[in-house]
Protein backbone atom coordinates (compact mmCIF):
# COMPACT_ATOMS: atom_id res chain seq x y z
CA UNK A 1 0.00 0.00 0.00
CA UNK A 2 1.11 3.53 -0.73
CA UNK A 3 0.91 5.76 2.35
CA UNK A 4 0.63 9.53 2.52
CA UNK A 5 4.05 11.11 2.19
CA UNK A 6 3.96 13.98 4.71
CA UNK A 7 5.12 14.34 8.30
CA UNK A 8 2.76 12.90 10.90
CA UNK A 9 3.70 15.36 13.68
CA UNK A 10 2.42 18.38 11.74
CA UNK A 11 -1.03 16.88 11.19
CA UNK A 12 -4.26 17.18 13.22
CA UNK A 13 -5.09 14.48 15.78
CA UNK A 14 -7.49 12.57 13.53
CA UNK A 15 -4.81 12.29 10.89
CA UNK A 16 -2.28 10.88 13.37
CA UNK A 17 -4.61 8.09 14.53
CA UNK A 18 -5.90 7.38 11.02
CA UNK A 19 -4.26 7.57 7.63
CA UNK A 20 -5.23 6.75 4.08
CA UNK A 21 -3.48 4.31 1.80
CA UNK A 22 -3.86 3.31 -1.84
CA UNK A 23 -3.90 -0.39 -2.64
CA UNK A 24 -1.75 -0.92 -5.71
CA UNK A 25 -3.67 -4.05 -6.76
CA UNK A 26 -7.12 -2.48 -7.08
CA UNK A 27 -6.15 1.26 -7.18
CA UNK A 28 -8.69 2.05 -4.45
CA UNK A 29 -8.18 4.21 -1.35
CA UNK A 30 -8.71 2.91 2.19
CA UNK A 31 -8.80 4.52 5.64
CA UNK A 32 -6.40 2.70 7.95
CA UNK A 33 -6.13 2.96 11.73
CA UNK A 34 -3.01 2.79 13.87
CA UNK A 35 -2.98 -0.33 16.06
CA UNK A 36 0.38 0.05 17.83
CA UNK A 37 3.73 -1.63 17.37
CA UNK A 38 4.60 -5.30 17.04
CA UNK A 39 7.44 -7.13 18.81
CA UNK A 40 10.01 -5.89 16.32
CA UNK A 41 8.94 -2.27 16.78
CA UNK A 42 7.22 -1.94 13.40
CA UNK A 43 4.00 0.06 13.19
CA UNK A 44 0.84 -1.97 12.71
CA UNK A 45 -2.12 -0.58 10.71
CA UNK A 46 -5.55 -2.07 10.02
CA UNK A 47 -8.16 -1.10 7.45
CA UNK A 48 -11.20 0.58 9.02
CA UNK A 49 -13.19 1.35 5.85
CA UNK A 50 -14.39 -0.01 2.58
CA UNK A 51 -12.68 1.04 -0.64
CA UNK A 52 -13.08 4.54 -2.04
CA UNK A 53 -12.64 5.50 -5.69
CA UNK A 54 -10.73 8.71 -5.00
CA UNK A 55 -8.47 10.20 -2.35
CA UNK A 56 -10.83 13.03 -1.34
CA UNK A 57 -13.59 10.59 -0.34
CA UNK A 58 -11.11 8.66 1.81
CA UNK A 59 -9.89 11.85 3.51
CA UNK A 60 -13.50 12.86 4.30
CA UNK A 61 -14.19 9.41 5.79
CA UNK A 62 -10.98 9.57 7.84
CA UNK A 63 -12.20 12.77 9.51
CA UNK A 64 -15.66 11.26 10.11
CA UNK A 65 -14.10 8.15 11.67
CA UNK A 66 -12.31 10.25 14.30
CA UNK A 67 -15.59 11.98 15.24
CA UNK A 68 -17.37 8.59 15.48
CA UNK A 69 -14.65 7.23 17.77
CA UNK A 70 -14.80 10.34 19.96
CA UNK A 71 -18.58 9.95 20.39
CA UNK A 72 -18.23 6.22 21.11
CA UNK A 73 -15.58 6.86 23.80
CA UNK A 74 -17.85 9.43 25.47
CA UNK A 75 -20.78 7.01 25.44
CA UNK A 76 -18.70 4.20 26.97
CA UNK A 77 -17.31 6.55 29.61
CA UNK A 78 -20.85 7.52 30.66
CA UNK A 79 -21.79 3.84 31.11
CA UNK A 80 -18.75 2.83 33.15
Amino acid sequence: MEFNKYKRGDRPVEERIYDIARNSQDSKWYVIGYCGRNRRGHQEWMSVSNAFANKNEAIARMKQQYQCDKAARAEIASIV
